[in-house]
């Protein structure tokens, strides 16, 4: 072996240099294996999420809207008019169509999905007229404090905040602790019950 490596140098040399190379390459591509099957996973336990809900509020009774977890009644009602619009050949105008509740409920979901953790990050994804009428959902039912926070941010993002009012990140740490807490939900079961027809006419 002594003998191989000093008759050919530059070979040894080269393959010391490759070894690492290679292992880390195979790391690396380990890891990123990892993670697509961790996105793939992860979609995955989406999709089953999203029609587990369907399944559960596609003909709501009262006893449901009356008794439901109100952020599991939002998502639920959400993916019944999701389906609905997927459906369609101009989503847009089966959207205005609607009954407001039916839009509220939508609205509200995307607001779960997108904000519950940074709130701000619902209007940067999202835009008229879904924000809109977000906005009209949250100062119908939603708690004061809620919409007061709801509305500094969604003034920010239509530039018509006062100047003092542009703390985002102090906004959406209020946000969070709002949502959190079930004085924010606390009418939406009354909410939707009163609309439930919104809900359990066809199509």
């Amino acid at each position: 072996m002594l003998q191989s490596i000093r008759d050919y140098p530059i070979l040894y040399a080269v393959i010391a240099v490759l070894v690492p190379l290679c292992i880390l390459a195979w790391v690396k591509a380990s890891r990123a294996s990892a993670r697509r099957n961790a996105n793939r996973d992860a979609v995955i336990a989406q999709l089953k999420e999203y029609h587990a809900l369907r399944r559960e509020f596609a003909e709501p009774t009262t006893e449901q809207m009356a008794t439901a977890e109100p952020t599991r009644l939002i998502a639920g009602l959400c993916a019944n008019v999701q389906h609905r619009l997927e459906e369609s050949d101009d989503p847009d105008a089966l959207f205005a169509t609607l009954p407001e509740a039916a839009q509220f409920a939508y609205a509200l979901g995307y607001l779960l999905e997108d904000g519950s953790e940074q709130l701000s990050h619902f209007f940067r994804r999202n835009g008229a007229p879904l924000t809109d009428v977000a906005q009209r959902a949250v100062q119908t039912f939603l708690s004061p404090e809620f919409a007061e926070v709801f509305t500094a941010l969604f003034n920010i993002h239509n530039g018509t905040a006062p100047d003092h009012v542009n703390d985002i990140p102090a906004l959406d740490d209020r946000a969070r602790t709002i949502m959190q807490q079930s004085s924010c939900w606390q009418t939406t079961q009354a909410y939707f019950l009163k609309n439930i027809t919104a809900f359990t006419i066809n199509p």
